[in-house]
């Protein structure tokens, strides 16, 4: 009897030590089963349509429902919140010049994403504004073009005449244009009138050079007067090579023969001085002589 309670005392001792140690296999493996069934719940996703159509100016709208306050993407970008019973709507701009498809997504934690496909479709109308707008940019290309080649034009007109009128009427034109602006010509315009500055620069040290030679032609002029007059009256002066008697009947003949003004280089003889120039005296002999006529002035 004895041995038989001791026999028991020991099993039952062993038994409570595994159960303290942690040791009991089933209760393990219960636990570890547990964890492999636990499954993530995925969020709930549905649109109102699977094809929006955008109105005239390319803008559309997606709604549905979804998990209260999950949050809505479309095609990667956050758009908004779903309110407190899940209801979700959002628009948006298109991106395309053709029909295509957006992914929406449903996201909310401790939950598994959703995603949606949706059929963008462009109206019809917003064809014809996308035409439209298509025919405005062209034609603004096409002015804007027109607008830079006669802007072209004038300054070459400028560059070749280097004329300060020129090149203010392309100026001008700029100006007024209703697309270019001076900002963009600045460094052409610039580079005419230096050109210009130069050419004005270069005709005024002309205009300087002819006025010096006008002078100094003038001053050659009067020189040669002078000279002429001196012969004229050196020659006047100058004793003959005959008798005394000669000489003094010339003298005689002179003294009483008609006195007229000449100059060195007219072609004409006065009784006064009656223009610019130098006078010298000279008889009429003498006048008539070098081919001289009478001054229409002095003798009309």
């Amino acid at each position: 009897m004895k041995k038989w309670m001791v026999v028991v005392s020991l099993v039952t001792v062993m038994f409570s030590g595994l159960t303290a140690c942690g040791m009991n296999p089933e209760s393990s493996q219960s636990e570890h089963e547990k964890q492999a069934k636990k499954v993530v719940k995925q969020v709930k996703l549905s649109v109102k349509s699977d094809k929006v159509e955008t109105d005239d100016h390319g803008n559309f709208t997606i709604s549905g429902k979804t998990e209260p306050g999950a949050t809505l993407y479309n095609n990667g970008e956050r758009e908004t919140t779903a309110d407190q019973d899940g209801n979700f709507e959002f628009s948006d701009d298109v991106t395309a010049d053709e029909d295509y498809q957006v992914v929406v997504t449903a996201k909310k934690k401790k939950m598994k994403q959703k995603k949606v496909e949706v059929s963008v479709v462009l109206s019809k109308g917003y064809l014809a504004f996308k035409a439209e707008e298509k025919a405005k940019e062209e034609q603004t290309r096409i002015e804007e073009e027109n607008e830079k080649n006669e802007a072209d034009r004038l300054l070459a007109v400028a560059e070749n005449s280097l004329g300060n009128a020129d090149l203010d009427r392309a100026k001008d034109y700029i100006t007024k244009s209703k697309y270019l602006t001076m900002s963009d010509y600045s460094y052409r315009i610039d580079g005419i009138w230096n050109k210009i500055s130069a050419k004005q620069e270069e005709l005024a040290q002309q205009e300087e050079a002819r006025k010096k030679e006008a002078v100094r032609k003038k001053e050659e002029a009067r020189e040669r007067e002078k000279q002429e007059a001196a012969r004229a009256a050196k020659d006047r002066q100058s004793p003959n090579s005959g008798n005394s008697g000669s000489q003094n009947g010339q003298a005689s003949v002179d003294k009483n023969e008609q006195q007229v003004l000449i100059t060195a280089t007219g072609s004409k003889y006065h009784n006064h001085k009656c223009g610019n120039g130098t006078y010298y005296p000279a008889t009429l002999s003498e006048a008539k002589a070098r081919g001289l006529t009478p001054c229409s002035k002095c003798y009309g």
